[in-house]
């Protein structure tokens, strides 16, 4: 299972995110990370997803640049195969 999410902005429009497995094999090695980032001042979303597994346990993403300096909203989401779980709010930046 995915715990301990630390995010942080590398540049005003990267932003990089870590993580810990704690052992509970609710979770495959395999398992999709997908990122989700919305700016309420923009009503704007940008999605990362594919490419980075849960065993990565860290991944970086370039975001629309017109929400650089913006309040930020930070959503994640692990997807098996063809399911897609639950979304979780992880904070603002």
């Amino acid at each position: 299972m995915i715990e301990e999410i630390d995010m942080e902005l590398q540049t005003p429009d990267i932003l990089k995110l870590s993580w810990l497995e704690n052992g509970i094999k609710i979770t495959s090695f395999d398992d999709q990370a997908m990122l989700i980032v919305y700016c309420p001042e923009l009503h704007r979303t940008d999605v990362f997803s594919g490419g980075v597994k849960c065993s990565d346990a860290q991944c970086t993403f370039k975001f629309n640049p017109k929400m650089a300096g913006k309040r930020l909203k930070i959503y994640d989401q692990f997807i098996k195969q063809e399911k897609i779980g639950n979304s979780r709010y992880l904070g603002s930046i």
